[in-house]
């Protein structure tokens, strides 16, 4: 298996896991989510295809879609997105409602929402109605 990721803490935890390899897109550091952004890391993301992206967020709606707070996560979360067959968002409903200056995507292009179980009931309504898979974390994901 292979990891590509921005995340520092991402490669922490595979940093034992010898049978993965773990290629990390490098460029600025974000110190707030301990994670790269900029040029480098967008380059490196155009470059790989991969099967599963999986996207987290600070804020987010059925309406607005995802939202960061940093123009430097936009294109880096896109091209994640584009390079793969399968996106996935990791979104905590305690987020859920809120947004930011920037728009990364409506949730249309994500296959699976995986959130805890505080979600509001419209607010779940509204994902079902497009069609994404809406998971708990402890779910397996879909084949």
């Amino acid at each position: 298996m292979t990891v590509v990721t921005n995340d520092f803490g991402i490669v922490q935890a595979l940093m034992d896991a010898t049978q993965v390899t773990v290629i990390h897109t490098g460029d600025q550091l974000d110190h707030d989510n301990h994670s790269s952004v900029g040029g480098l890391a967008v380059a490196t993301l155009r470059q790989v295809v991969t099967d599963i992206a999986f996207v987290s967020i600070s804020s987010w709606d059925v309406h607005r879609g995802i939202t960061p707070p940093s123009a430097l996560k936009v294109e880096v979360k896109q091209v994640a997105m584009q390079s793969a067959s399968q996106v996935v968002l990791g979104a905590s409903s305690s987020k859920y409602g809120t947004f930011s200056m920037y728009r990364i995507a409506g949730l249309e292009p994500f296959d699976v929402i995986i959130n805890d179980d505080g979600l509001a009931p419209a607010a779940a309504d509204g994902i079902r109605t497009r069609r994404i898979e809406w998971m708990l974390p402890a779910d397996p994901l879909p084949a």
